[in-house]
């Protein structure tokens, strides 16, 4: 398969080890390049894992400090495949989705798309290993196909997904790395959220059309320890914050004016930017609504019962229409059998 997976690691072995038995169990023959900036002991169980798994898979393997897509630029030559999708350590990309991805980007009415995108799924694991499941939820993958590139901006930071969580053209990748910074220049934009993650999604953006395909793509966890910054307004009067939304605005501008030659469109983008920084701050005073919190709280256990009622009643038929019920779904509902079988491949007992 011409695609390479993307997974940056810290000190987390057992999920790098959940998720090469998953892509083993999925029968997955691209590549994964995996960025470890483990510390030693973790390292060597990293590296003894990998070559556990190397026999069935291809793997890529480089120790080196550095936050994500800093390691990704500088390593961005070991990327062997012809489109790329990056994922968390603790995510899991549906190898049958890729197909459907890859095919959808061979095809030659498509040639225009940068990249493609599915649909997501979030669960929530406890447990000793984070294997158990107590909740799931859709979670929002990139699509943003209006032409003009402004214009996708603007429906990028107005309906806000994470590009990077699409399969996307290595080539268009690694221009999007153009604008990442190695670690010596983390100064320029040293905020973790916009350095890993609204930075690369937006150029991601700029350099052309997402488009969206019904097909399972991404399962990602949580539940577990991660790393968690805290919402962007909080931070929106701090000299690091300024400086990063700065490069990111300078980056965009500069982005859109070399593919498109529209010039001066810092002012727009600066306000696509602050729109979406109010409607993070509208969004968490919701979620610290108490009443809210309650509503919340009430769905989880509405949730948990149909989780159950699908995993443990093994009713596939039942499980479906209850799924379906619940979110109105109708891509996850009639693949839901398939969900099943993929959640299980992730429970891996005695790690």
């Amino acid at each position: 398969m011409d695609v390479t997976i993307l997974i940056p690691t810290l000190n987390r072995s057992k999920y790098i080890l959940r998720i090469l038995e998953f892509y083993k169990k999925s029968f997955f023959t691209g590549q994964i390049l995996i960025l470890d900036s483990s510390t030693n002991e973790e390292e060597e169980i990293n590296k003894e894992n990998i070559k556990k798994f190397s026999k069935n898979l291809d793997i890529t393997y480089i120790w080196d400090i550095g936050w994500s897509f800093e390691l990704i630029k500088k390593y961005q030559k070991y990327i062997k495949k012809k489109n790329c999708i990056f994922s968390g350590d603790d995510d899991y990309i549906i190898v049958d989705g890729l197909k459907k991805c890859l095919n959808f980007l061979n095809q030659k009415k498509n040639r225009e798309i940068v990249a493609v995108s599915g649909r997501g799924l979030t669960l929530g694991v406890y447990g000793k290993n984070y294997d158990k499941i107590f909740t799931t939820s859709e979670y929002k993958l990139a699509y943003t196909d209006e032409r003009n590139p402004l214009s996708r901006i603007q429906n990028f930071f107005k309906n806000y997904a994470v590009s990077i969580y699409s399969l996307c053209r290595t080539d268009i990748f690694k221009k999007v790395l153009e604008y990442s910074l190695l670690k010596k220049d983390r100064h320029k934009c040293s905020y973790n959220a916009i350095n890993g993650e609204l930075l690369p999604c937006s150029i991601m953006v700029s350099f052309g059309r997402i488009d969206q395909i019904e097909t399972p793509l991404v399962i990602r966890t949580v539940g577990h320890s991660r790393f968690i910054q805290p919402p962007l307004y909080q931070n929106i009067d701090k000299k690091i914050f300024k400086k990063s939304q700065s490069y990111l605005i300078k980056s965009l501008n500069n982005s859109i004016f070399k593919n498109y030659g529209i010039k001066k469109s810092k002012i727009k983008i600066k306000l696509y930017f602050d729109s979406y920084i109010s409607l993070s701050a509208k969004n968490d005073g919701k979620k610290n609504s108490i009443l809210l919190s309650k509503i919340y709280f009430l769905k989880k256990i509405k949730n948990y019962i149909f989780f159950i009622t699908s995993f443990f009643f093994n009713n596939s038929e039942k499980s479906t229409n209850l799924y379906s019920l619940h979110y109105g779904l109708s891509s996850f509902s009639k693949d839901f059998i398939k969900i099943n079988k993929i959640i299980k491949k992730i429970k891996i007992k005695n790690i």
